[in-house]
């Protein structure tokens, strides 16, 4: 009988904490809000200037930018992104020639593909819904996935650097239903909306620079060992729709012995060729990583 109530007491002081741990995520959630509307109205002041054009930036979600699997801004912050910005302040190396690839998958090429000279619609944030896990909560957890350009100082303001999440996601959508294995990382550079131009597409697009599958473990560290993907000498990157994005997740630089002093948070991941998935990011991603390996 003891024993019993001692059971029945840590489950309920487990439980306690799981709560109390939700509420902790969803505080530091929404100051993480917080500093980014601040750091937005920056930006757009920035964009104001560069592009007459601007529309609303308000981030609340409308019932047509809302799917089961994610929400995102009502109206993109940004209505006419350049392809030469993208390349230049968003990383997005080589826009048009992935940009063809995803049309071609999709059978959407337009005849005039060279002729057009459109501008994008880009979106600073997406809200990816993780279903819930029942180790964790009864609830879906909602993960931000943010892909922001620099901000330069200017006048009183200090520069803000760019934010380009890592992420899990799937190289096709037909990996979706598959094994967790099938998800691979990734760097998000850039989300936006598919110009008229090129046809139609009801979900938002992401490029996305990736990393190596998951493939190899350590077994001393019980961690994922990640590395750069390349094709033909180039970073491997694709553009995919969003809902093919599972959640963020936080690579941990593998450094040698002395370590370079040079490295910042702007460069690390072009710089070092070699890192550790985080499982302990948050008790969903302890779930995923530490249960797809027996």
């Amino acid at each position: 009988m003891a024993s019993w109530l001692r059971r029945r007491e840590s489950l309920a002081n487990f439980d306690l904490y799981l709560k109390w741990v939700a509420e902790v995520e969803l505080s530091v959630e929404d100051e993480d809000q917080e500093d980014d509307e601040a750091n937005d109205e920056d930006e757009s002041g920035r964009q104001a200037a560069a592009d007459p054009v601007e529309t609303d930036t308000d981030d609340a979600p409308s019932p047509s930018a809302v799917d089961a699997r994610y929400t995102i801004a009502k109206r993109a912050p940004f209505p006419s992104v350049s392809v030469h910005s993208l390349e230049a302040d968003f990383g997005a190396n080589d826009f048009l020639f992935h940009l063809h690839n995803f049309l071609a998958a999709n059978s959407m090429v337009p005849n005039n593909f060279n002729d057009i000279s459109a501008t994008f619609s880009v979106y600073k944030r997406v809200r990816i819904k993780i279903p819930a896990v029942v180790q964790v909560s009864l609830h879906d957890i909602d993960d931000v996935v943010r892909a922001t350009r620099p901000i330069e100082a200017r006048a009183l303001k200090h520069r803000v650097p760019a934010h380009f999440d890592t992420i899990l996601g799937y190289l096709k959508e037909t990996d979706r239903p598959t094994k967790r294995l099938r998800l691979v990382p990734g760097r998000i550079r850039a989300i936006f909306a598919l110009p008229i131009e090129y046809g139609e597409y009801s979900v938002p697009l992401a490029y996305i620079e990736w990393f190596r599958p998951l493939n190899s473990f350590d077994k001393t560290l019980a961690m994922f060992k990640v590395t750069p993907a390349f094709r033909q000498q180039a970073r491997h990157a694709s553009i995919v729709p969003i809902t093919q994005i599972n959640r963020s997740c936080h690579l941990i630089p593998k450094f040698p012995p002395k370590v370079d002093r040079t490295l910042t948070a702007d460069d690390v991941l072009e710089r070092v060729t070699e890192f550790y998935l985080n499982p302990y990011l948050r008790h969903i991603d302890f779930v995923l990583l530490r249960g797809v390996r027996k």
